[in-house]
């Protein structure tokens, strides 16, 4: 290589050049990699497929009881699954909005942090990171105390008992939001 030239990407690493070249290691690393994506794949199969087949399942089943209020758990309220599932999938894609809308300013400020930057910067991107030692379930639980019983918002919540149950819909997505 001649004096001043910029070497090649792949001498970042020692192994890249061998996988790239088809040498005696690049079937372990294809190997391992398809290991990974099926083990993954096994994992979401078990994690997200197993309850999916489950509430399609009890769906059918109610569909088939000829849509009977009684066929249904009592915890469910007359509710038929698929409005339950459906209200299911909001709220966790509200609470995911939620929170990453709330993650994403932090983010950008966090962007690009590297030790060589100004102390300055550094300290302040450091407490960014300070709500991550706290307890998860902190925010939920303080909102909790502001609406408990004998407070003043608690008391004015109670006086009427749809507000009193939206109040805690609110507090409940918001805090998982936070959680998250």
């Amino acid at each position: 290589m001649p004096i001043g030239a910029i070497p090649a990407r792949r001498d970042a690493h020692p192994d890249s050049a061998r996988a790239e070249s088809g040498g005696s290691g690049a079937w372990i690393d294809r190997a391992c990699s398809l290991g990974a994506t099926l083990t993954l794949g096994a994992l979401v199969l078990v994690a997200v497929g197993y309850p999916a087949a489950h509430a399609v399942s009890s769906i059918v089943r109610w569909l088939g009881a000829g849509n009977r209020v009684g066929a249904v758990d009592a915890a469910m309220i007359g509710l038929g699954p698929a409005r339950l599932l459906l209200l299911s999938i909001g709220y966790a894609a509200l609470i995911g909005v939620l929170a990453t809308g709330a993650a994403w300013p932090v983010a950008w400020a966090a962007r690009g942090w590297d030790l060589l930057a100004p102390a300055a910067r550094r300290r302040r991107t450091a407490m960014l990171a300070v709500p991550l030692l706290l307890p998860s379930y902190l925010a939920y639980a303080g909102w909790g105390l502001i609406r408990a019983p004998r407070t003043l918002i608690g008391d004015w919540i109670n006086r009427w008992p749809d507000v009193s149950l939206l109040a805690g819909q609110i507090i409940a997505i918001l805090g998982l939001a936070l959680w998250v």
